[in-house]
């Protein structure tokens, strides 16, 4: 895919108008001295906060969202789009949305939220560890790698916040809450969410026109990828079988290590290093921004195995292959995409190669050992250690899968 030029880019902010963009999505514009004040369409506004200025054309919000920038940003964030697709759409809005189009009204920009999505069943993420060790940091870390308006972060949700966000407005997002048991009351509904994808709720309210009691209906669109963290030992049945658990390095190493990292960065070193951390974040977040949803086709899925021993490998399997298909689309521009034709329709998808299942088989060993394990990993650690000790003591040596015992005593493996 070509890339934009930056001219063509520049050209977009300049001759589109954001006043009539706002005005083409019903936002009412008010003149206060040299901007224009409304309310932010992006949240609940009840007073003004959208503030417009034209000369520059620039906007922000001073309220709830906080969100602000060009033309661009404001239709990413109104459509749901990518960078790209942003573009597209403004391309294709000129010159009804030029600055100098006269009286005529906006036309809305029509919906086009592909390259958000880039898996259609994306598999959650739970990160499990003790208090202190990390874990919203890793989340932290992970979060910022992705565009904003990929994004949706919570400390908490109430049982039923999740059936009134709005049809569209996690569609194709992250959703990510700091504790799982900030998301306690709203379990049932993000796990259905993630797995389902897509929520509806029945919910009595009164006819604004009446005031009659009337059932209204809800819906809350998907695919959303859940990411929480958990201090918990045991985490929730249904919640493991959707998701993959990924446990942080509680190790001494890893400690200092972080406190190297700690130190490191009160130095001019360090301080130089952050400048590059944030120019490093903006380029994987364009990177993002440039892919786009595409089928992937496993050619090696019928001669692939795994494990059948307990019922619920059944969805662990699942998320093996989703694992191999994220993985090939991230080459969508390292390899030719095919295209086949059935019933006058065409498909564009990618193949997914052995390097591909080379890593995906790699990162399992780390990403699903723990979804497998029936033990949390602070217990497997120490189940470890006992028996490292007890061989030690024991006087004990291995060779594979074969246990040895010297004269002073036994052992067993467990």
């Amino acid at each position: 895919m070509a890339r934009i030029p930056e001219s063509e880019i520049e050209r977009l902010k300049a001759e589109v108008s954001l006043e009539r963009l706002a005005e083409s999505r019903g936002v009412v514009l008010k003149r206060h001295g040299a901007d224009l004040l409304g309310l932010c369409p992006f949240h609940d506004d009840r007073e003004p906060s959208l503030v417009i200025s034209p000369a520059k054309n620039l906007w922000h919000c001073l309220g709830a969202c906080q969100a602000g920038g060009t033309v661009i940003d404001w239709v990413m964030r109104a459509e749901g789009v990518s960078f790209r697709h942003a573009v597209e759409l403004l391309r294709e809005g000129i010159p009804a949305l030029a600055a100098d189009s006269g009286s005529q009204p906006a036309p809305a920009i029509p919906a086009k939220r592909g390259t958000v999505c880039k898996l259609g069943a994306p598999v959650a993420v739970v990160i499990q560890s003790t208090s202190a060790a990390g874990k919203s940091s890793l989340m932290d870390a992970v979060l910022a790698l992705l565009p904003e308006e990929d994004r949706v972060k919570y400390s908490a949700m109430t049982g039923q916040s999740l059936f009134y966000l709005g049809e569209t407005h996690m569609k194709h997002k992250v959703l990510a809450i700091v504790e799982e048991e900030g998301a306690a009351r709203a379990s049932y509904a993000s796990k259905l969410l993630q797995s389902e994808g897509e929520l509806t709720i029945a919910s009595t309210g009164k006819d604004p026109q009446t005031g009659n009691l009337i059932t209204q209906s809800y819906r809350v669109e998907g695919p959303v990828m859940l990411f929480l963290t958990t201090t918990a030992v045991e985490i929730d049945e249904e919640l493991l079988n959707r998701c993959l658990v990924l446990s942080v390095d509680e190790g001494r190493e890893q400690t200092r290590a972080i406190r190297r990292r700690q130190r490191l960065k009160r130095t001019l070193e360090g301080l130089l290093a952050r400048q590059e951390r944030e120019h490093l974040l903006a380029l994987h977040r364009n990177v993002q921004r440039l892919l786009r949803p595409l089928a992937v086709v496993n050619p090696y899925a019928p001669h692939l195995s795994f494990l059948d021993e307990r019922t619920r490998t059944r969805r662990d399997h699942e998320k093996y292959l989703t694992l191999i298909d994220a993985i090939a689309l991230l080459h969508q521009y390292q390899r030719p995409v095919k295209t086949v034709s059935r019933n006058g329709r065409t498909l564009e998808y990618l193949e997914a190669t052995l390097a591909d299942l080379e890593t995906a088989h790699r990162l399992a060993h780390e990403v699903l050992g723990r979804s497998l394990d029936e033990l949390p990993p602070q217990t497997r650690q120490l189940l470890l250690a006992l028996d490292a000790w007890g061989r030690n003591s024991a006087g004990c040596s291995t060779s594979g899968a074969a246990t040895t015992a010297s004269a002073g005593g036994t052992c067993a493996l467990p």
